[in-house]
């Protein structure tokens, strides 16, 4: 391979590990951080922080490096397809197909609402509101101008959006570890051996740990799967695309463990600002350190956001040329690679969904829902792999996942108990239950239409 050939493929790489990680490292991420951690109400509302906090993500991070594998080999035996739609349509039939994409949809939208949400929070802190909502608009409107211009640079920005957010967020994070008085290992560790046995310790230790923080950590990873749709090189889904998923993987878990842990060295009652980046730049500059923890805040809008519209805008581009919806969505660009009117229609719902959001203040329901439906998702994607492992006898090159299909009922199965029982947390606000009715609504008329339309072309 000569060295020009040879740095395309790692920059190809990168702009796959940058998709992975890009709407990961976000605002809405930082603050489910928080719930889990208890710094913010939350899982701890009643008991305070949470000792077993940083063991849950790395939970977390453990379930979706297993989980990823059945995802990549999904991709790697369906090149060029419209990925978790064809996926789900070969493995678990046409009708849960439909309902499972556009609950990923949705989930991916939710995010691009929260996002916004939580970052006019955050600037409404600093100058006043209108300003904020001209801020974040015109930060919205700018990604969207991006990837109306191309593929190749909305890929440019994401690939310097997610580096810059990932080692900003890292170093202010352990900058604020160094800079406090007050951490200690004791703080996050949590245990008084003057008080009794080690056997009450540990069983303490257990009763604090809850299954519904596993399940709010698997939210810290949503979009790592959006990568394995976005190869343009079939090449790439052998090797190239798997390592750079897991590096991503790898990097979110590593951010999010050690904000856990800061956070809990630090020991704090609660965020006022719900964002752990704000909290951190405290400790370091003060008023400086806001203005960095604030920058990085608009940063990570950019980058989920962008993230997001590209991978949403691809697949109501492949739902368009199957006629699950509208075919005035397959319209391309003169470069023949930018779906414009799919991007065009996924920014009018996304900044609609945000006016929603910030009008109603459910941003804490809406990602609990979200945390919901990608358990969901991620359970349908494993008993897809299943089904689909026919596929291998023909294709050549393919990735293969040597995960046994047993393990992969069994981690489908705890998906499942995993998003149902966020789910009924979830319903014990009027709140939570009001977001969960028009969720249910929006999907139903959904599937509805589509499925229409699917037998329409099907008796044609």
């Amino acid at each position: 391979m000569s060295r020009g050939a040879h740095n395309q493929v790692w920059q190809r790489g990168l702009t796959y590990t940058a998709t992975a990680a890009g709407i990961a490292i976000a605002i809405s991420c930082n603050y489910v951080l928080l719930m889990i951690v208890g710094a913010e109400g939350g899982l701890a509302s009643v008991s305070g922080l949470r000792p077993l906090a940083t063991v849950e993500i790395l939970l977390a991070t453990i379930l979706m490096v297993i989980i990823i594998g059945p995802v990549l080999e999904l991709a790697s035996l369906y090149p060029g397809s419209s990925g978790i739609r064809t996926y789900t349509n070969k493995g678990i039939g046409q009708d849960l197909s439909i309902i499972v994409t556009f609950a990923y949809m949705l989930v991916l939208i939710f995010i691009a609402s929260v996002e916004s949400f939580l970052l006019l929070s955050i600037l409404s802190t600093f100058i006043i509101k209108e300003l904020a909502i001209v801020i974040v608009s015109f930060l919205l409107l700018a990604i969207v101008g991006v990837n109306y211009r191309g593929v190749i640079l909305s890929d440019k920005v994401q690939r310097w959006s997610t580096t810059i957010l990932w080692f900003g967020s890292m170093l202010i994070c352990w900058s604020a570890y160094v800079f406090s008085a007050n951490s200690s290992v004791e703080s996050v560790a949590d245990i008084n051996v003057e008080v009794g046995l080690l056997e009450n310790e540990a069983k303490r230790w257990f009763q604090n740990f809850r299954i519904e923080g596993v399940a709010l950590g698997i939210f810290l990873f949503i979009g790592v799967e959006l990568a394995a749709s976005s190869a343009r090189n079939p090449d790439d889904l052998v090797k190239v695309l798997p390592r750079a998923v897991f590096v991503a993987i790898g990097l979110i878990g590593a951010l999010y463990a050690s904000m856990a842990w800061v956070l809990l060295s630090l020991s704090p009652k609660s965020v006022e600002s719900g964002n752990p980046l704000l909290f951190f730049g405290d400790f370091i500059l003060s008023d400086s350190g806001r203005l960095i923890a604030l920058l990085l805040t608009m940063q990570a809008l950019l980058t989920s956001f962008n993230s997001g519209l590209k991978g949403l805008s691809r697949m109501l581009f492949f739902l368009s040329r199957e006629r699950v919806v509208s075919s005035a969505l397959s319209r391309l660009a003169d470069d023949g690679s930018t779906p414009v009117m799919a991007v065009l229609c996924v920014s009018i719902v996304s900044l609609t969904t945000c006016i929603f959001t910030n009008s109603f203040s459910v941003s804490l329901e809406v990602s609990s829902l979200s945390a919901t439906l990608i358990c969901l998702v991620y359970a349908a994607l494993l008993v897809s792999s299943i089904r689909c492992a026919e596929r291998k006898q023909l294709v050549k090159s393919y990735y293969n996942c040597r995960l046994p299909k047993a393990i992969r009922y069994l981690l489908a199965t705890v998906f499942i108990m995993l998003g149902l029982s966020n789910l009924m947390s979830l319903f014990q606000t009027e709140a939570g239950v009001f977001i969960a009715s028009i969720a249910l609504i929006v999907l139903s008329s959904l599937w509805w239409r589509a499925r229409g339309a699917s037998l329409l072309l099907t008796r044609a």
